[in-house]
């Protein structure tokens, strides 16, 4: 049992580690989000107000946020998420705050620039059964944060 928990881990990090260096070469041919009324009247929501929401539906897009706005990731509890961060000074994880258990996480755009959030699950199932022979999900969201 821990030696098969141990080769998940290590294969997650490893999967982690081959898609933040083919996934995030290209973000010019990623769709952009254009959100309801945001980008015809320059609103921003203030950074204590609600996260921008983000699925898996979202994969591969590029999302343009203000500096200080909040997103979060919500990608279910089928798998078992790693989110990896390519330039945490752009985009942080918001820690010490309560998340539904189907979140991955509050993320804040901390400053001007570009970054990449990269998450693989994995599987949620007991060893030896048939769900557990399914690969990894990727999921790539770039985001563009201006001023």
């Amino acid at each position: 049992m821990v030696k098969r928990h141990f080769f998940r881990i290590s294969l997650t990090f490893l999967v982690i580690l081959l898609c933040v260096t083919n996934c995030t070469a290209d973000v010019g041919a990623f769709a952009i989000i254009q959100l309801k009324g945001r980008e015809q009247n320059g609103f921003s929501p203030a950074p204590n107000e609600a996260p921008i929401i983000l699925t898996l539906e979202n994969n591969r897009q590029t999302m343009i946020l203000h500096k200080g706005e909040n997103i979060e990731l919500i990608l279910g509890n089928s798998y078992l998420w790693v989110v990896f961060i390519d330039q945490p000074e752009v985009v942080s994880r918001i820690w010490n705050v309560l998340v539904p258990d189907n979140s991955q996480g509050i993320y804040n755009a901390s400053a001007v620039g570009n970054a990449s959030l990269t998450a693989v699950g994995t599987p949620t199932c007991d060893p030896g059964f048939s769900d557990c022979n399914q690969p990894p999900v990727y999921y790539v969201f770039h985001v563009k944060v201006i001023p």
